[in-house]
Formats: C-alpha cells, sequence, structure tokens
C-alpha cells in the first residue's frame, strides 16, 4: 500500500484526499466496540521516535498527539481505545518532524497490526481485519502510485517555475482520470467482497459515486458499528449538495444575518455592520494560503478602509488558535468565532466550500461578489468598485 504523502499543490480532489484521511471504517456488530488495539512497526528510515496523532474520523477532531522512541525503526503501541480511530505516525528526527515519511491506518479495537515499509510504501498484516485492509488498499495501488506520480511531476513543474495556474490545469484534467480509475476499483473489490469489513474502508475513495458503494455493501456491514459513520458521510454529502446549490443563488440576494461572539467575547450581528461595502472573510489559522493572503488583505484594507469593513469569520479552529493568530499577523479589522456545531453556521448559510472564501457585500446588505481561494481577481473587484 502506498504511504500518503501530503500533495503540494493548492486543490486537492476530493476523492484523493478522503482517501488518506480515512474517513469512514466498518466493522459488523459481532467485533467489539472499544478494547486494546496493538500496532508493531518496522520502519526504515523513521529516526529517533515517531509523533503519534490519535483521530476521530467521524469529526476528524485530533484525540491525541504523542512523541513515542522508535529504536532501530521499531514502533510499539497499545492503546485502550472507546472506538474505531484514525492512527497517523510521522517521523521524528533531530528534533523536527518529517511529514514525507508518514503513514496512517484505522486503529481498531480488539485488533492487532504489523506495519512494514519505508519512505515510498508500506504493507500492513495482523488480524483478520488487516489483512483485509491490505488486499483492499492494494486493489487501489495502479491508481495511487500514478496520483502520487502526478503529484512529483506536478512538485517539480513548480520547482522549475511554471505558472501555479497552468499546472493546477494540468493536475485536475490527469487527477479527474485517476479518480475514475480508483472509483472502478474500489466498486470492484466491494462487489467482491460486501461483507468485508475493510469494503467499507474503500468507500471513502469513491467521491460521488459514495452511494453506489454503500449500496453494495452486506447488510452486516451496513448495520454495524459503521452505521454512525455512515451517516455522517451521507449528511456531509447531503450538505455539500445543498451549498452547492445555494452558491449558484448568492450573488444579488441578501446576505443573511447570523451573530457570533467577537475576539472580546461580546456579540456581533452581521446586520450591525451595513453602511459600508463588507468583505466576510471565512478563514482558518490552519489555512495556509489564508495566511497567506493576509499581506495583501491588510494593504487593501487601508488602502479603502474609509469605505470598506471586513468581519474575519474564524472556522475549524480552536479559540486560543485563532486568538493567537489574530495577534501574529496583526490583522486590524473585525472577527468573529464560528464554533463547530453551530446550529446557525454562517458556513451553511453562505455556502462555504473552500478556504479562503471571501463574500463582498453592498452598504444595503446584497451580495454582490463571492470569491473562493486566495485569488487576484477578489482585488481587482475591489478597485473596480470602490476607486
Amino acid at each position: 500500500m502506498l504511504i500518503n504523502k501530503k500533495p503540494s499543490m493548492k486543490k486537492l480532489f476530493l476523492g484523493i484526499a478522503a482517501l488518506t484521511a480515512l474517513v469512514i471504517m466498518g466493522c459488523s456488530e459481532s467485533k467489539p466496540t472499544e478494547g486494546k488495539f496493538k500496532l508493531s512497526a518496522n520502519l526504515k528510515g523513521y529516526g529517533d521516535s515517531v509523533i503519534v496523532m490519535r483521530i476521530d474520523p467521524m469529526t476528524m477532531e485530533t484525540l491525541n498527539v504523542d512523541t513515542i522512541p522508535a529504536k532501530d525503526n521499531k514502533l510499539d503501541l497499545v492503546l485502550d481505545l472507546k472506538g474505531v480511530e484514525t492512527l497517523y505516525a510521522v517521523s521524528f528526527a533531530n528534533g523536527k518532524p518529517n511529514t514525507n515519511v508518514s503513514f496512517n491506518i484505522p486503529a481498531m479495537p480488539g485488533e492487532e497490526v504489523v506495519v512494514e515499509g519505508d519512505s515510498v510504501e508500506f504493507h500492513v498484516t495482523g488480524s483478520e481485519f488487516y489483512k483485509d485492509f491490505e488486499n483492499a488498499t492494494m486493489a487501489l495501488d495502479p491508481a495511487m502510485k500514478k496520483v502520487m506520480a502526478l503529484n512529483k511531476e506536478c512538485d517539480e513543474k513548480m520547482q522549475k517555475g511554471e505558472s501555479e495556474e497552468a499546472i493546477g490545469k494540468y493536475y485536475e484534467e490527469k487527477v479527474a482520470e485517476y479518480q475514475n480509475e480508483l472509483s472502478d476499483a474500489a466498486l470492484n473489490y466491494i462487489k467482491q467482497y460486501p461483507n468485508q469489513e475493510a469494503s467499507a474502508y474503500l468507500i471513502t475513495t469513491l467521491g460521488v459515486k459514495m452511494e453506489d458503494g454503500l449500496k453494495l455493501l452486506g447488510k452486516d456491514v451496513q448495520n454495524g458499528r459503521a452505521s454512525v459513520l455512515y451517516k455522517g458521510i451521507m449528511e456531509n454529502m447531503k450538505k455539500q449538495k445543498m451549498r452547492e446549490e445555494r452558491a449558484d443563488k448568492l450573488e444579488g440576494s441578501e446576505a443573511p444575518d447570523f451573530t457570533l461572539n467577537d475576539i472580546n467575547g461580546k456579540p456581533l450581528a452581521l446586520n450591525s455592520l451595513r453602511g459600508k461595502y463588507l468583505i466576510l472573510d471565512f478563514w482558518g489559522s490552519w489555512c495556509g494560503w489564508c495566511i497567506k493572503g493576509m499581506p495583501k488583505m491588510k494593504e487593501y484594507y487601508a488602502k479603502y478602509k474609509n469605505k470598506l469593513e471586513i468581519l474575519g469569520v474564524d472556522c475549524n479552529d480552536s479559540e486560543e488558535k485563532w486568538k493567537a493568530a489574530v495577534e501574529k499577523e496583526q490583522l486590524p479589522w473585525l472577527h468573529v468565532y464560528n464554533p463547530k456545531g453551530n446550529e446557525n453556521d454562517p458556513c451553511d448559510l453562505y455556502a462555504v466550500q473552500g478556504y479562503p472564501t471571501k463574500v463582498v457585500i453592498d452598504p444595503n446588505g446584497k451580495i454582490t461578489k463571492v470569491i473562493v481561494g486566495e485569488d487576484p481577481a477578489f482585488y481587482e473587484y475591489l478597485d473596480s468598485l470602490l476607486k
């Protein structure tokens, strides 16, 4: 099975990202819902220690992070689990992490796994689930190798100074072809082994074909412990579809009102900011492109501060990281915090599908423009609007 490397491209293809995230794991009702998980790893080139992150596969929240010694490239780990988790292990040598040397696998209660590999690929064996898991992922190996080669090719193009726009277009064209190959391989495996728990794992590789894959799974898998994850996946798909439909109708409509706490903990209502042009900036401290764009944002805020206001809406962050980022980047505009699980989530109201997303609202509360990503077109639009 190929090692999971983080692509350096600005845009990640949803299906491939879902594969590395391991969002869904299947278990039949006969399997334990909690218990010990044992891992033994022999990993060449992993340095003197390994950063082990435990992630909730339903919410993708980090549950725990430990740095564990890895003597002679060997790592042994025993965890008491309350449910299925995703385990992400990153090499840590000479005081620095190396994400190019890493792996992630589902951590299953009551199961044992042996991981062997190097910085190129790894393989797993162990209890029945992990034997099936290896077979399932190997079925995707040809398509995944093409994706990894494409990532390397695009990295090399970027290092040679080719334009990011041209590279991104080339990447999207090629990766769409490979996604089809990946989906076909996954569906074929699920058809052959509908009652394997590992088949549920492949659902995450199917992108828009997830529903087709779910229908193929056996009833024992569908009704087992993975059912809550299916509900989460389907809910996310439904939410994404609603956002896409809403996004097409946003420009020209009245900006939906919402109230969130500002950086001082006081409620701030969107409608209270009418009278100037307003930019809603959906961002997060974790978003590299959001942070990269802040200097330009500050430049334009200073340029047009008599004509516009900016409201930064922080998403998918802890309050501590949000406040630290505002201070570190010295962001002089208004800020509110959007907590996870917010029933009146402005990301739903404004159909946010990527970060950063910038929404321009006129003084009367009408949406005039929505731009996703750190795009020069946003600043060109502001110049045409406010000069």
